[in-house]
């Protein structure tokens, strides 16, 4: 399947940067995009993706924002979760919202406990956790 239309940009057929990609359950392929701040979802054999998370062509600190999405993972709800790599935070997008909820992080890199410092992966153990 091919997403985008190989060029770089900022429009719902464009990725600025392609850190990762996950398919779900039906097929539909979620692509945090790096540069832009989001992550959009292809569903086939569309030519354009739909924003699921972040903004369209910015990035921020916000709880309907994204600062360097780096990886996502999608549970069986069709939540998504996403790795906010620069704000140092795991964001839950629930199925058809427009903002994310904090759900490990608190936005400042640290060592504490509470805290991540540029997070760059993600992922479900054995029991969907």
């Amino acid at each position: 399947m091919k997403i985008g239309n190989g060029v770089t940009g900022t429009s719902l057929n464009n990725i600025g940067y392609a850190s990762d990609a996950k398919f779900d359950s039906i097929g539909d392929i979620y692509v945090p995009d790096w540069n832009n701040g989001r992550v959009l979802k292809w569903t086939p054999p569309s030519s354009s993706g739909t924003l699921v998370a972040g903004q369209i062509n910015y990035s921020g600190s916000n709880a309907d924002q994204l600062y360097g999405p780096s990886h996502v993972i999608i549970d069986s709800a069709g939540n998504i979760y996403v790795c906010d790599s620069y704000n140092n935070r795991i964001q839950r997008w629930i199925d058809g919202s427009s903002i994310g909820y904090t759900i490990v992080g608190t936005g400042i890199a640290g060592s504490g406990s509470n805290q991540l410092n540029i997070p760059f992966g993600i992922a479900f153990d054995s029991f969907n956790n």
